[in-house]
């Protein structure tokens, strides 16, 4: 994920996301990862960093009614396509192409999903 160009691209949908991890004392951008850092004894101010894995992201779309699914191609299982299902606009929105790894994909969905986000009413 370029977590950069989500800051500067979509804020909105970004702030929802730091809102989201709470939980978290601070969270930075690190070489293209989004990295957060627990508290492990607030009385010292002790912390302890983490990358947040990409996979939590579906989560945080489930709470926002957007989501996911990267699936392979039936004819042709080294393919993967998103559709991304906006319920509450009565939308599916399918990627423009397939790719060969489930990673990339899950990439550009939720790439898409945060525009999507960003523009949501």
């Amino acid at each position: 994920m370029n977590w950069k160009e989500i800051k500067e691209k979509h804020p909105k949908a970004f702030a929802l996301l730091i809102k989201w991890l709470a939980c978290t004392v601070e969270v930075k951008i690190e070489d293209d990862e989004l990295v957060t850092y627990l508290p492990v004894t607030p009385v010292h101010r002790i912390t302890k960093r983490e990358t947040m894995p990409l996979r939590r992201l579906y989560d945080f779309f489930d709470e926002q009614e957007i989501y996911i699914d990267v699936n392979y191609n039936r004819e042709n299982r080294l393919r993967f396509a998103y559709a991304i299902h906006l319920p509450e606009q009565g939308k599916i929105i399918n990627s423009p192409d397939e790719v060969p790894e489930r990673t990339e994909m899950e990439t550009a969905a939720f790439t898409k999903s945060f525009e999507l986000l960003e523009f949501k009413p």
